[in-house]
C-alpha cells in the first residue's frame, strides 16, 4: 500500500526480515526510501566490512541527501594521490547541489 501516489511504505521487505548473515560479514538493514526518487538510506556490507589495503585511505560514501545529488565522500583515488614535481593539486569536493558542476 503507497501512503500517497508514488511514496513507498516505510517499512522491511521479508528479505531485510529473513536474511541471515554470512560468517564473518555485517548485515545493516536497509530502510525504504521516504521520498519518491531518494536512495535507500542504510549501509551495504560491502562499506560496512571493508577493510583498507595497506596505505589505502577509507571514507566510506554516505547515501545522497536528496534526488540527484551524488554520494558524499572521497574516492581512494583522490585520498592517496600525491602531487607531482611542481604540480598543484586540490582534491575535488563533490558537487552540494544537483547541477552544481564539481568544484
Amino acid at each position: 500500500v503507497e501512503v500517497a501516489p508514488g511514496v513507498t511504505l516505510e517499512a522491511e521487505s521479508s528479505y531485510h526480515a529473513d536474511y541471515t548473515a554470512k560468517k564473518g560479514e555485517s548485515f545493516v538493514l536497509m530502510k525504504v526510501a521516504v521520498a519518491p526518487g531518494l536512495p535507500l538510506g542504510g549501509g551495504s556490507s560491502y562499506h560496512t566490512d571493508y577493510t583498507a589495503k595497506r596505505s589505502e585511505a577509507y571514507s566510506p560514501m554516505k547515501v545522497a541527501a536528496a534526488p540527484g545529488v551524488p554520494f558524499e565522500g572521497e574516492s581512494t583515488y583522490h585520498a592517496d594521490y600525491t602531487a607531482k614535481k611542481g604540480e598543484a593539486y586540490s582534491p575535488m569536493k563533490v558537487a552540494a547541489a544537483p547541477c552544481v558542476p564539481f568544484e
